[in-house]
């Protein structure tokens, strides 16, 4: 790939001009006044320095080192940032910074309001601090030193809008918090334990802490803070002893025998990487967990002066301690020359103020639960917590700099748009009211002669169910014959032997309805049955307990015909011509794009990028693309490498189904940060281009690309209640937002489109970071507004365009093809051999293996639905 700037010059050689401005804003819809969560901000400064830090590790002994879980040489992570600071705030104290309070982000960047007076703008100094600040009085304290550098990178004017000045002012605000003993940074959130709850545990090891998100980001006439409320999971702080017990779900007296392999392995991956401190001495040290051993204490030995001894009998003679469980595992840490040393898990504990990922789905369940805030309680909370970085936690850094925050959220005008009017088989259009619609009848209802139904639970109601669907499917207008097959496939050793089985015996089913049993692996039927071409067959899964429940009520099984229709190519409800803006009037397309990403944790998993394109004017049918990447130095790899070829595959679809090229190209392209959106845009819109000229050489259609991003933390409220809608009071759906909080030149506005059901809703960031067609900003919203009504698996206008959520569904889906790959199910059929194995190098050919045996969709399911 070429760099941006190469980029962004074949850009100008293809005509592409820059990024749209703002130069009107749109008009339609009923006007509503608005709070928001954003502050203004003004600064009083005229200038500020900025400055490159490098704290370098300087004169530590080796357990010191140690002790502090991280070389500082390495990448800058949370515990080096707290040293950091630490380092930062001890030079404050020193002469060499002239009196001014720095800003520092704890990582690079550090502001001063003077110019420090050294030859080549280059400050190096050495600091002293204590390792230990809450002991640094006793005897055991440690102090190190370390080395800084300083070096002047720029003079900042304060009086524009610029990036550089945003950052500025976010690490200028953010210090102040940062330093607070009690608070815990987690990526923009700080968060605080609620000493006073007794309601915060989850399970699993779990604990719940609130806090707040907080940052800069520009406004259309000054910089303003965006606050917000967050809450995340951290690691209770229990002894390891304790800890392994709750998390196994064991008693601890169980432990006394120690651990079986399975378990040892699972309690090793949930604490790689934890801080742990021990308890057996008189002074505090931490340790980080890199593993657990496989022998108990009494059997792990190691050297004591040429002599070997067991942990049992050292921690006896050494520290007088008689061990509780000396069959239990012991914990290994990094030890001396790249040693490991063994720790029994009695004398360890977790150390409080852990981020912890999440593990298990109650743990979601819990967390969303208890952070769903209606909109009066969560604006409530979030000025309380402006009013203390005002007056208490960030007050000399505004003060330094001159920063005044406005103590009242911003208001903002906006309007809420008339809902398109939707086809759904009935005589007269449906309207939504309030984002709903009720589903009496599918605009294009499918008819199926030949389906069954897999029961891989022991259903005692399958019967029951497969009734249900007929019976409900006819009133949708949908024609389902009987089953041609109820069978029990209970017992079976592959999943694959299940499709190979009614592959065989029903060759013509158009559908397979799969009740999941225990051992069922949903990723393996989707990926046999959707990419074998001798297994292809269209499957809808549905859990065994919903189907033994009274779940398969009304509701429940109309949701599943509405899969199930979209799958087969019906149509559930669509947009009327006639709310259909001008530019949709003529042939187009409509294009969804997402890359997802791998877990940090999955670090030989590749990206994964989906491209959905349009087939029909409604637009309710789509094409789909879905491929696997990596960048030359590490997986993620954030814009769409092959999106041309994806592009042009999507077009060859659209001219096969409607004999006739597309006039318009709309493009709504998700997960894209606010820092890759040039990058993005002079690669992916050049790739869209370059596929249109390899099409036909004179074939230049308008293109529309828009980013559309959830990942925010703007909300608002509806400043009279009277025009709330729902029990919260949120804003209604529909309701657009394009001036004082967007951005002060781009061409950007919030939609929300959906209706707040649960919590305060949260508005899609629409960004128009291209446009050929000039179109208005009615015609932008409305476009963007009525896709979010054709999402097939409800009946209800959703948060996002439809297209973007396919683009999202379909990237699961590969996710989900991948992992039966990786965890070599094999489908029955495919008895070859491939030479593809978990562990290959990440080369062309491994990528190559993986596009072809988990990315590689049947193209008779491409033209469908198949991820709904």
């Amino acid at each position: 790939m070429c760099d941006v700037d190469e980029l962004s010059k074949l850009l100008k050689l293809f005509a592409v001009g820059d990024a749209p401005r703002h130069t009107s804003i749109g008009t339609r819809g009923q006007p509503i006044q608005l709070i928001s969560n954003l502050y203004g901000i003004s600064v009083s400064v005229q200038e500020v320095f900025h400055y490159d830090v490098c704290i370098t590790y300087h004169g530590c002994n080796p357990s010191a080192q140690q002790a502090m879980l991280i070389p500082l040489v390495k990448k800058y992570r949370a515990p080096s940032t707290t040293l950091n600071h630490q380092v930062i705030r001890e030079l404050a104290r020193q002469p060499v910074l002239a009196g001014c309070v720095p800003a520092f982000d704890g990582r690079k960047n550090l502001y001063l309001t003077k110019q420090i007076a050294r030859e080549e703008q280059i400050l190096q100094t050495t600091v002293t601090i204590h390792l230990d600040p809450e002991s640094d009085q006793d005897e055991f304290a440690r102090t190190a030193s370390f080395d800084v550098v300083l070096k002047l990178v720029a003079r900042i004017p304060m009086n524009n809008l610029r990036p550089d000045v945003i950052q500025a002012l976010d690490i200028m605000v953010r210090t102040g918090p940062l330093l607070c003993p009690t608070n815990v940074a987690v990526g923009r959130s700080f968060f605080t334990r609620q000493n006073n709850s007794s309601d915060i545990s989850v399970g699993g090891c779990r604990e719940l802490w609130y806090g707040y998100y907080c940052s800069i980001r520009p406004g259309q006439w000054k910089p303003m803070l965006n606050v917000n409320i967050s809450a995340t999971l951290f690691h209770e702080s229990l002894s390891l002893v304790e800890y392994t017990a709750k998390f196994l779900k064991k008693n601890v007296s169980m432990l006394n025998n120690g651990l079986l392999d399975s378990e040892r392995k699972k309690v090793e991956k949930e604490l790689q990487a934890v801080k742990i401190e021990v308890t057996h001495l008189p002074y505090r040290r931490r340790y980080k967990v890199c593993g657990v051993s496989k022998q108990p204490a009494y059997k792990c030995f190691f050297d004591v002066d040429g002599h070997q001894i067991s942990v049992v009998d050292y921690f006896a003679k050494q520290y007088k301690l008689q061990l509780q469980y000396p069959g239990l595992q012991c914990i290994l840490t990094p030890g001396k020359n790249e040693q490991r040393s063994y720790l029994p898990m009695e004398i360890c504990r977790t150390i409080q103020g852990q981020h912890a990922k999440v593990v298990e789905p109650d743990q979601t369940a819990a967390l969303i639960r208890k952070t769903a805030l209606p909109p009066a309680d969560r604006f409530r909370s979030v000025d309380t917590f402006v009013q203390e970085i005002v007056t208490q936690s960030a007050h000399p850094q505004l003060r330094e700099f001159g920063l005044k925050i406005e103590l009242t959220p911003t208001k903002v005008k906006g309007r809420v748009l008339a809902p398109p009017h939707l086809n759904a088989g009935t005589p007269k259009p449906v309207i939504p009211k309030e984002g709903y619609w009720r589903t009496n009848r599918f605009f294009v209802p499918v008819e199926i002669q030949y389906w069954g139904i897999a029961d891989c639970f022991g259903s005692r109601r399958v019967r029951e169910f497969s009734q249900n669907l007929q019976k409900l499917g006819a009133k949708l207008g949908m024609r389902i014959s009987p089953p041609t097959f109820i069978n029990d496939y209970r017992g079976r050793d592959t999943d694959s032997e299940m499709l190979s089985d009614i592959k065989a015996k029903f060759p013509l089913t158009q559908l397979t309805v799969v009740i999941l049993g225990k051992t069922t692996q949903y990723e393996q039927i989707k990926q046999c049955s959707e990419t074998d071409r001798r297994l292809l067959m269209m499957t809808q899964c549905v859990r065994g307990q919903n189907v033994d429940s009274r779940k398969h009520d009304q509701n429940f099984c109309i949701n599943i015909l509405m899969k199930i229709n979209s799958k087969l190519g019906g149509i559930n409800h669509a947009l009327q011509d006639l709310f259909v803006p001008p530019s949709m009037r003529r042939p187009y397309i409509v294009f969804g794009a997402d890359v997802s990403h791998p877990g940090p944790q999955n670090k030989d998993q590749p990206s994964i990028a989906a491209l959905v394109g349009s087939l029909d004017p409604v637009p309710s049918q789509y094409h789909t693309v879905t491929t696997f990447q990596r960048s030359k130095t590490c997986n993620r790899l954030e814009y769409v490498a092959a999106l041309k070829d994806m592009v042009k595959d999507c077009m060859w679809a659209f001219y096969r189904k409607n004999n006739a090229k597309p006039m318009h190209l709309f493009f709504f392209r998700d997960g894209i940060s606010d820092c890759q959106f040039e990058a993005v845009r002079a690669f992916e819109v050049l790739q869209v281009r370059l596929a249109c000229k390899e099409l036909e050489e004179d074939y230049e259609p308008p293109l529309t690309f828009l980013v559309v991003q959830k990942r925010h933390q703007v909300r608002f409220k509806p400043e009279n209640l009277g025009d709330g809608h729902g029990y919260h009071r949120n804003i209604p759906p529909g309701t657009v937002i394009e001036e004082t909080v967007t951005h002060p030149t781009n061409l950007d506005y919030f939609l929300c489109s959906h209706a707040g059901v649960q919590s305060t809703s949260k508005p899609a960031h629409y960004q128009v970071i291209h446009d050929d067609a000039n179109l208005s900003a009615d015609e932008l919203q409305a476009i963007s507004y009525n896709l979010c009504h054709v999402y097939g698996r409800c009946s209800r206008s959703v948060s996002i365009p439809a297209p973007v959520y396919y683009a999202h569904l379909a990237a699961s889906r590969a996710k989900d093809h991948l992992k039966a790959v990786r965890s070599s199910s094999r489908c029955s059929s495919s008895n070859r051999s491939s030479g593809f194995e978990d562990d290959t190098v990440r080369d062309a050919n491994d990528l190559s293996e993986l596009r072809r045996r988990a990315g590689c969709v049947d193209t008779r399911l491409r033209n469908c639905l198949y991820f709904v």
